[in-house]
């Protein structure tokens, strides 16, 4: 696994997180 695609998907996972502390 690339870290490049790693980093993409705990990116996107943080993202979700501050949306639902957010909402």
């Amino acid at each position: 696994m690339s870290s490049a695609l790693l980093y993409k998907h705990r990116l996107s996972k943080l993202k979700e997180g501050y949306q639902n502390a957010f909402q």
